[in-house]
């Protein structure tokens, strides 16, 4: 058995526009963490005999107990992924009645009930004693948050509601600090080895959407997870990126190519919305938002008529504010086309998608995404809020100061459907109602290495081959916004695993594009064994295949990935979907860039270039 384990989208961006962007805060401890995968000789096998007979989640939860011993857990997710049969059921710790925030497990079962793998942040040692009782109240909690925020509370906090319990839950309205009132409650976090009493708080602003922890005792914030992620993109129909990739198109009832995403078409709200003849629908709501404030829902959309028929002009010489039909129109589609395409792929109702009403399949609803063109709140950016499932996530896109006249980040496809890929990797990370699992360190430029990877397949073509160079987000600035285009070719894109130790790599984005890259060795392993298929919804090719493991590996691994854990995860997802067909193949992708079979992970990484005995 082995056990393994611009800033945002801007570093490029930053050097040209660095006075438009503030770094965005987001911390939580390190700590120690397991992934497990039984890898004989590189070929993944079940930890557990089959129990066929036996429920899948009573096969979790007798493999959870005969793992950590008497600690206590809550289930906070369980769902089944249809194509292979794998049930994903995530565990969060509970110590004398207290959720630890960070003490997550999943466990994944296969058809057979054969439980082939699960991640664990478990506390393993607990005080018998351990304090219960907070020293410091929640709006001194508060104080704390305001002032590590360094924003001033327009009033004095006010106890809007609150329960009797362990966990001592409030609510509480303080203006300045939080567009809505704050939920907060009593809570662990894991600090290293030991357990710290914390105030839990959930904080929303203007840009930003925070997950904290404050010391309950001394009042030090611990942990401050922000949903929001930032990124760079534009639209035209795909495989067309932008404007200078290639003509707009017209595309006639295109929520027929998914009738299984969208049964009822892009502009129905299900039975207590009804149809609307704006960018509005079960899936998104677009609209502008030039003045960059936080209120959306009665903002500009363009209307399509009582036939739908959204063909407005685009005079890209003008100033963006002279094209916003266009504008969110491009918008309204693209968000659509990104959830109907990962539908096929299993990011549906139950893993937690965006919509506003699930048609009864499972899931959380009312949490259809909030996309605002032309934000005025920034420039030369792009941002997406992920909250736990049932919350509505909030997409934001800018327009980009880099060129005269300016461009509209809206019309570059990339952009968004890396933006929206955030919301997929962090849902399907940890669970749908754990939005914390992709943070920061590795995990975190994970998440914006498999958002550049879903940008980039989607502008694929027949032509293209491996070799072929493709800067990020080129529409918006010509050199792209990362260090390197992604490339098979090493003289062009020499990263490899190893380089991130460095402090040039010390940021999301720049680790962000190490991963890509390393994953781009093996999307191109897989076509050219499979082949390459224009239909990315329904094909069988080699680049259909890659992208149903990369997401069915986002539901294997654990919260808080290391990259050795993503990628035995996806190694792991082969074994499920395809019998192991393509391990090999994609093994020597990995080992390509220096995430081979000998690579480890820690404080520092050490980059291997060797392929499993069984390859």
């Amino acid at each position: 058995m082995k056990l393994t384990a611009i800033i945002g989208l801007l570093f490029i961006a930053a050097v040209v526009v660095a006075h438009d962007h503030k770094a965005r805060i987001s911390f939580t401890p390190e700590i120690s963490k397991e992934y497990t995968v039984n890898l004989v000789n590189g070929i993944p096998k079940p930890l557990t005999s089959a129990k066929s007979n036996t429920a899948a989640l009573d096969v979790a939860l007798e493999f959870a107990k005969s793992t950590i011993g008497n600690s206590d857990f809550v289930v906070k997710d369980s769902y089944k992924t249809e194509f292979n049969g794998i049930t994903h059921v995530y565990l969060r710790q509970i110590v004398k009645g207290l959720e630890v925030m960070n003490g997550d497990m999943n466990i994944n079962v296969d058809k057979n009930g054969q439980v082939i793998s699960f991640g664990n942040s478990f506390a393993k040692s607990i005080q018998v004693n351990i304090n219960t009782e907070p020293n410091i109240a929640p709006f001194s909690a508060l104080k704390s948050l305001s002032s590590r925020l360094g924003v001033q509370l327009l009033s004095t906090p006010e106890v809007v509601s609150q329960e009797a319990g362990v966990e001592q839950k409030f609510v509480v309205k303080a203006e300045g600090l939080s567009l809505d009132n704050i939920p907060m409650k009593l809570a662990f976090m894991r600090v290293g080895d030991e357990l710290v009493l914390t105030w839990n708080a959930v904080i929303r602003q203007d840009n930003d959407w925070f997950d904290c922890q404050v010391n309950a005792n001394s009042g030090e914030v611990t942990s401050m997870v922000n949903w929001v992620s930032d990124a760079l993109y534009n639209v035209f129909n795909p495989p067309v990126n932008d404007p200078e990739n290639g003509p707009r198109s017209v595309v006639i009832d295109p929520h027929l190519k998914a009738p299984n995403a969208s049964p009822s078409g892009w502009h129905d709200r299900g039975p207590n919305g009804g149809k609307s003849e704006f960018t509005i629908g079960n899936n998104v709501y677009a609209q502008e938002n030039l003045r960059g404030g936080s209120t959306w829902e009665n903002n500009y959309r363009p209307s399509g008529g009582s036939v739908l028929s959204f063909d407005f002009p685009l005079d890209l010489t003008l100033d963006p504010s002279r094209y916003v039909d266009a504008s969110v129109t491009n918008l309204f589609y693209l968000n659509n086309y990104i959830h109907d395409l990962f539908y096929q792929y299993g990011f549906d109702e139950v893993s937690g998608n965006f919509q506003e009403y699930n048609y009864g399949k499972g899931g959380r609803e009312f949490d259809a995404v909030q996309a605002n063109a032309q934000d005025g709140a920034g420039y030369n950016n792009a941002n997406f809020a992920t909250p736990p499932d049932g919350q509505r996530p909030k997409m934001r896109m800018y327009v980009w100061t880099t060129t005269t006249p300016y461009r509209d980040g809206d019309f570059e496809n990339s952009i968004i459907i890396h933006e929206y890929g955030h919301g997929i990797s962090n849902r399907l990370t940890g669970g749908p109602s754990n939005s914390n699992c992709l943070s920061g360190g590795q995990s975190g430029g994970m998440g914006e290495g498999w958002s550049d990877l879903w940008g980039t397949m989607a502008k694929q073509r027949p032509e293209y081959n491996r070799n072929t160079a493709f800067p990020m987000s080129p529409y918006v600035v010509t050199e792209g916004i990362r260090y390197f285009p992604y490339t098979s070719d090493m003289t062009i894109n020499p990263q490899t695993f190893g380089i991130i130790n460095t402090s040039d790599y010390s940021g999301v984005h720049a680790k962000g594009s190490v991963w890509c890259s390393i994953l781009w060795e093996v999307y191109w392993n897989m076509v050219e064994k499979h082949g390459f298929s224009t239909d990315l919804f329904y094909g069988q090719g080699g680049n259909n295949k890659f992208l149903r493991n990369v997401v069915d590996g986002l539901k294997l691994q654990p919260c808080s990935p290391s990259f050795i854990d993503a990628r035995d995860a996806i190694i792991q997802a082969d074994q499920n979907n395809f019998g192991g067909q393509n391990v090999c193949d994609m093994w020597k992708g990995f080992a390509k860039r220096g995430l081979g079979y000998s690579a480890t992970t820690g404080f520092r990484v050490t980059e291997a270039f060797d392929l499993p005995p069984s390859c």
